[in-house]
């Protein structure tokens, strides 16, 4: 099992991916190596299931618009 931590980037107005996605470059992840979901309604599978596959495979998961997902976050907060 990889041992990836866990970052949580709260920001208003703005939008990190970029800088998430440079971070990554830099430590040796292409663009597939990153699953990128956008939190709404019926994203809480997919993004479930991203996370298992990136902790086997190494990759890293991006969830954006959390706030949209509130319904899906005490399951988030569960998997974590």
């Amino acid at each position: 099992m990889n041992k990836i931590p866990l970052t949580f980037v709260l920001s208003v107005g703005a939008d990190p991916l970029q800088n998430l996605m440079r971070l990554g470059k830099e430590k040796g992840k292409k663009a597939e190596d990153f699953n990128i979901i956008s939190l709404g309604q019926g994203q809480g599978p997919p993004a479930l299931k991203a996370l298992e596959t990136s902790i086997k495979d190494g990759k890293w998961v991006v969830l954006q618009n959390c706030h949209l997902g509130k319904s899906f976050l005490p399951t988030l907060d569960k998997k974590m």
